[in-house]
This record gives C-alpha cells, structure tokens and sequence, in this order.
C-alpha cells in the first residue's frame, strides 16, 4: 500500500493517475488497474459495497443485483469484499483515490478494510 500525502490541488490524483498508467502500459498489472475516486464516500461501508461492485462489474460476469448490499452489516461486507477479491485471482491495481476525509473518521472498519 501506498499512500500519497499533500496539500490540495498540488497534483496527487494526476501523479496517480500517471503512475496508473505507466503500469497497465508496461503490463506490470496483467488485467489492467481500477481507479475509484471516493471523495463523496461518507463511511467504510459504502466503500466496501463500490469495492464489491466496482470488482463485480471489473471481473465477474454474474452477480446477484437482488441482493441488498446496503441491508448487510459490514463483517459481512467485508467477508463478501475478501470472497470476491479471493476468486478473481487476477493481478491488478487497485487505486484509491481522495481517501483522506475516511482515513481521519477513524472508523474500526478501516483497518480491517485495508489488512
């Protein structure tokens, strides 16, 4: 993991993003990179559920859209986000962007999150 500290619009997201692509380009990640910006992501919760389907739309051809992510609690979540990740055996990138108001809330979830 890697994290990118700064003032704001000194250019983060742009270095990322070049960074990004420098890697699918020289196919350093075989299956390519997922950019999430989560600047309006307002809890680990609702991170978790666009991880669960930013990979389901990413990598999976099939996903139960009757099933309320929103309903379950987020062991579950987080248990459901592992699964996945688990059977997409695939070698991507995966960036965060705009991660800094979640990190500050301190929410227990995070750390599991990330580990």
């Amino acid at each position: 993991m890697v994290l990118v500290w700064g003032w704001p619009g000194i250019g983060k997201s742009t270095l990322i993003r070049n960074l990004s692509n420098f890697c699918v380009e020289r196919h350093i990640f075989k299956d390519g990179a997922i950019f999430i910006n989560i600047s309006q992501i307002s809890s680990v919760d609702e991170l978790i559920i666009l991880l669960i389907e930013s990979f389901t739309r990413s990598y999976e051809n099939s996903f139960n859209k009757s099933q309320s992510l929103r309903s379950m609690n987020p062991s579950k979540l987080i248990a459901m986000l592992n699964s996945r990740l688990c059977n997409i055996q695939k070698s991507f990138l995966l960036v965060i962007d705009n991660a800094n108001d979640l990190i500050k809330m301190k929410d227990p979830q995070f750390p599991k999150l990330i580990n």
